[in-house]
């Protein structure tokens, strides 16, 4: 989903607005996750941080090959 949704910013942006819209949605899917895990009573469950700094390292990886342009 986050591939999905980085792929529909549009090609003319900036690299400065590109990563203003990836910091949006990257931000909004980490809000989804948080209240995923609270709805269900498990926010402090160990696997919350997991997934998250599993994504966080997956998007650092997308920023800096658009950063390098590769």
């Amino acid at each position: 989903m986050y591939y999905d949704q980085v792929g529909k910013i549009p090609s003319y942006f900036s690299l400065d607005d590109w990563k203003e819209a990836e910091k949006f949605i990257y931000s909004s899917m980490v809000n989804e996750i948080n209240g995923h895990f609270a709805a269900r009573g498990t926010f402090d469950s160990g696997m919350r941080p997991k997934l998250i700094e599993t994504f966080k390292t997956e998007r650092d990886r997308v920023i800096k090959a658009k950063e390098t342009g590769k």
